[in-house]
């Protein structure tokens, strides 16, 4: 599935993904990388205090 053009070519990529492998893989590998991008932004900014 291609789209006319008009996404940026990380959207279109995302829906060929989602196109090649379905709505489940591809959402649960979304997820896990949005919370380790929001884990890895938290220690970031926290700068290791605890």
């Amino acid at each position: 599935m291609s789209h006319n053009g008009t996404l940026t070519p990380v959207a279109n990529w995302y829906i060929n993904q989602l196109a090649t492998y379905g709505w489940l893989p591809v959402l649960a590998v979304t997820a896990i990388a949005c919370v380790a991008v929001w884990c890895g932004l938290g220690l970031l900014l926290n700068g290791g205090r605890s």
